[in-house]
C-alpha cells in the first residue's frame, strides 16, 4: 500500500470512528470500548484501502499489457 493510501486509510478510520468520540469523552462509552471501535474502524478502512489498491493495480496491469493503437506485433521474430 502506498503512502498516500495509508494516509487516506488513517483519515477514513478517524472519520468512521468520529461518532464515538463524544460518548468516550463524556464517559457514556468506556475507553476500552472506544479503542475497540477505533480498531474496527481501522480494520474496515484498511480492508477498503487494500481492495482499492488491488483494483487499481489490476486495471493498470491490464492496460499496460494491451497493444496501443497503430502498433503491430512482429510474428516473424525468433525466440
Amino acid at each position: 500500500m502506498s503512502e498516500p493510501v495509508r494516509g487516506l486509510v488513517l483519515l477514513a478510520s478517524v472519520l468512521l470512528w468520529l461518532p464515538f468520540l463524544n460518548p468516550v469523552m463524556t464517559g457514556a462509552l468506556s475507553v476500552e470500548g472506544g479503542v475497540l471501535r477505533y480498531a474496527g474502524a481501522l480494520l474496515l478502512a484498511w480492508a477498503g484501502g487494500a481492495g482499492l489498491t488491488s483494483l487499481v493495480r489490476g486495471y493498470a496491469r491490464s492496460t499496460s499489457t494491451e497493444d496501443t493503437p497503430g502498433t503491430q506485433r512482429r510474428t516473424d521474430a525468433k525466440t
